[in-house]
């Protein structure tokens, strides 16, 4: 049996992926905590890119993201794969993701602050989402 999809997955990991979610590095240490959605059924978060998270991604794409009900700690998943890295001009990620998670506009950043969009592509997909 194959890697499951986001997107085949989606419908058991959208209660999931509608929290504050944590990059975690390949040892297990929690690197941040990032707000993310789906996009064409994959996991999309936004970043700055002077962030040191930005910098290791670029050094070495490899990322493992974990998800975890507040309401119940025995549901989650966790994601682990390789990001691409793009260029988020129109700053329409943070928009998007701050009006999913606090229903209104996030704050005024200056022109000199450059938004990248981090997108997961997932290697592989485990954990309990029943």
């Amino acid at each position: 049996m194959g890697l499951p999809s986001l997107r085949r997955c989606h419908e058991r990991l959208v209660h999931l992926v509608g929290r504050q979610e944590r990059v975690v590095h390949v040892d297990g240490r929690v690197a941040s905590v990032v707000w993310v959605g789906l996009d064409d059924g994959e996991l999309v978060f936004s970043a700055t890119e002077d962030r040191r998270k930005v910098r290791n991604l670029r050094r070495d794409p490899r990322i493992s993201v974990s998800i975890t009900d507040a309401e119940n700690p025995y549901r989650h998943t966790q994601l682990r794969g390789t990001v691409t890295i793009t260029p988020d001009p129109g700053k329409a990620l943070p928009k998007t993701l701050s009006h999913k998670y606090l229903a209104q506009d996030p704050p005024p950043e200056g022109d000199d602050v450059q938004r990248v969009v981090v997108r997961l592509k997932a290697g592989k997909i485990a954990g309990n989402v029943k």
